[in-house]
């Protein structure tokens, strides 16, 4: 329905001329208030906002306990026990009443070895943290830059907006006087139907971006009272490292590898874990009761080995091995797919780069010509509607040039999450 509109509106316009203006543009950006915004506070509010990455410190915390849990198998442990009961020969309840304490000395699978299982748990949770953390930073990172990218689009698309009305209003004045062919005046009605088609479209573009990039960072900004404007450094250059330093960065910094090694050594943990459980324990046991008015008391220590158990502990030894190999074959495919994607993001931004050079010469090219076109409109050689035309032709050339940066930008922060960058910092 509003492609139908747009293109009534334009065909609307191209017949009356009162109605081929300029489209007002981000009425916002003339507001006084503006709440200015840079990637790196854009990052920060999203690590604080982000309900997920607060369910991962949740999980962290519920790891450190099960590592109390496991400790506290060396504190004593204290039972009271209460036993009335009826007894032959003896009138009324008798009342059995029971105190008694168990201390572990030591056991080869006791809780030393549980502690050391539930430490590489902890481990495992605070890298899947970590993991979350650097999603996070790619996900806004992406976001801000392309909602950056449309707010500075709108310099061009003001200068789509003002050559495509003068260049038809001349068109509509030269076909008038049948001064145009009509297979060129047609064409000059379509190019401005899609100009101010895109004119009309950019708007929801924008919306929609900053809609996106409010949803990462967890913060609605736009309130009707202040504008939102991004800032970015679009001048900075890019340098690319040798290839085998993103290598080697990956494999010393990126969480994911980190998280499945911790699971390997929490496999070997739970093998010997099972293995011990063989091997004998040894504690202290004390008890004091009373049974119808007679006390008793006794102090003594227990030696408790399995001696055979149906060989459960052995096949879950054996299990843990088994998923000990499966994580190591884990490990080495994720470390495989790293390099892919390093240097899949690595080769592209290089080609990139390459592209942002001639870019560079054309736009240079491009303000020669915009300086000479001003020239000439100051004194007289060209037309009010040439000169808008040269300032679109500027504007495209400059938001070309843009174009491209962002994508070696984008590309380049595809590169720092492959090669652990964000994991780093």
């Amino acid at each position: 329905m509003k492609k139908k509109l747009i293109l009534f509106l334009a065909i609307f316009s191209i017949n009356n001329p009162c109605f081929a203006k300029e489209v007002s543009l981000n009425p916002d950006l003339a507001k006084k208030n503006h709440l200015r915004l840079s990637l790196d506070q854009a990052i920060k509010l999203a690590i604080k906002n982000r309900p997920s990455l607060k369910a991962f410190q949740y999980a962290v915390q519920a790891s450190k306990q099960d590592e109390k849990k496991a400790l506290s198998g060396y504190k004593p442990q204290i039972n009271l026990t209460e036993k009335p009961s009826f007894q032959s020969g003896y009138k009324g309840i008798q009342n059995d009443v029971t105190i008694q304490a168990d201390q572990l000395i030591y056991s080869f699978a006791g809780p030393l070895e549980e502690y050391k299982i539930a430490q590489k748990g902890t481990g495992i949770s605070e890298y899947q943290k970590l993991r979350h953390q650097e999603l996070i930073i790619f996900e806004v990172t992406r976001s801000f830059l392309q909602s950056w990218l449309l707010q500075r689009k709108n310099n061009f698309i003001k200068y789509l907006n003002s050559s495509s009305v003068q260049n038809i209003k001349k068109s509509e004045h030269e076909n008038k006087l049948n001064l145009l062919d009509k297979n060129v005046w047609l064409n000059d009605a379509a190019t401005y139907s899609e100009n101010i088609s895109t004119v009309y479209i950019y708007s929801d573009e924008l919306k929609n971006a900053r809609s996106e990039l409010e949803y990462y960072i967890g913060k609605k900004f736009e309130n009707g009272k202040s504008n939102l404007i991004l800032t970015w450094d679009s001048k900075h250059e890019i340098k690319l490292e040798a290839l085998n330093h993103y290598y080697n960065n990956a494999i010393k910094h990126r969480n994911d590898i980190k998280e499945k090694q911790k699971e390997i050594e929490q496999q070997e943990e739970y093998k010997n874990f099972y293995k011990k459980t063989y091997l004998p324990s040894l504690s202290l046991n004390g008890q004091a009761g009373r049974t119808s008015g007679n006390a008793s008391n006794s102090i003594g220590a227990i030696l408790n080995w399995s001696m055979f158990d149906g060989g459960t502990n052995y096949y879950e030894s054996q299990k843990a091995n088994a998923n000990k190999l499966k994580a190591l074959m884990e490990k080495d495919r994720l470390i495989q797919l790293t390099k892919f994607e390093i240097q899949k993001s690595y080769y592209e931004l290089n080609s990139i780069l390459k592209q942002l050079i001639a870019k560079n010469i054309r736009l240079t090219q491009a303000k020669n010509e915009i300086i000479l076109r001003k020239q000439q409109f100051e004194i007289g050689d060209i037309s009010k509607v040439d000169f808008e035309i040269a300032k679109y032709n500027w504007e495209t050339q400059k938001f070309d040039w843009l174009t491209t940066k962002l994508s070696a930008e984008l590309k380049l922060n595809e590169l720092k999450y492959a090669s652990g960058y964000y994991a780093k910092n």
